[in-house]
């Protein structure tokens, strides 16, 4: 009876550790940067930026019509970079699919303008409209060829004469890169 106990509790371990083998190995597939999984992290099209061509992204021909896909990545400090795809109808869904890059650098946040408000209930809250600038490189990501270049400054939404403030009383409204960089690089994005 013991000994059956004793192999049932083994058994159980043995299982149980199999299964967390199994996981990390799936894990690993699933996320591991060198394979050539269709389900690759987008983190390579990061390299494109400090000058790296990827070849496991699509081509980028500006004759062909339609959609051509495009991240957009910032630099931040320390050498990092971000992937900024806030109102971006363009982003890649995977890294094969991928064909531009674009590249923010320099960074600049500027107070526009400082909006107060009267609470109905009492108080005052306020609502600061932050404008960004920055210098952008649009790159072919599977050559690094640098498609186009320029400046950008990307302004908030106007404060409205009512507001909805809830839990904090104050709060930032920051200018959107991807809804100013849309119409200002339309015809690399999307050619008829």
């Amino acid at each position: 009876m013991n000994n059956r106990r004793i192999l049932m509790i083994v058994g159980g371990i043995v299982g149980l550790a199999a299964l967390c083998c199994v996981g990390i190995i799936i894990f690993s597939l699933i996320t591991d940067e060198d394979s050539g999984s269709p389900t690759r992290s987008l983190t390579a099209l990061k390299t494109v930026c400090d000058g790296e061509a990827v070849a496991e992204t699509a081509v980028y021909d500006p004759s062909l019509s339609g959609q051509h896909p495009a991240a957009i990545i910032q630099h931040v400090a320390g050498g990092e970079s971000i992937f900024v795809s806030t109102a971006w109808g363009y982003h890649p869904n995977s890294l094969e699919e991928a064909e531009l890059v674009v590249c923010l650098q320099d960074v600049v946040e500027t107070v526009t303008e400082t909006c107060e408000y009267d609470l109905e209930g009492g108080g005052e809250a306020t609502i600061t409209r932050v404008s960004l600038v920055a210098d952008y490189q649009l790159i072919a990501a599977q050559t690094g060829e640098v498609v186009d270049e320029g400046s950008i400054k990307a302004n908030p939404r106007q404060c409205q004469d009512e507001e909805t403030f809830q839990d904090n009383l104050s709060f930032t409204l920051r200018g959107d890169f991807g809804e100013a960089l849309a119409p200002q690089l339309a015809d690399y994005l999307n050619t008829p």
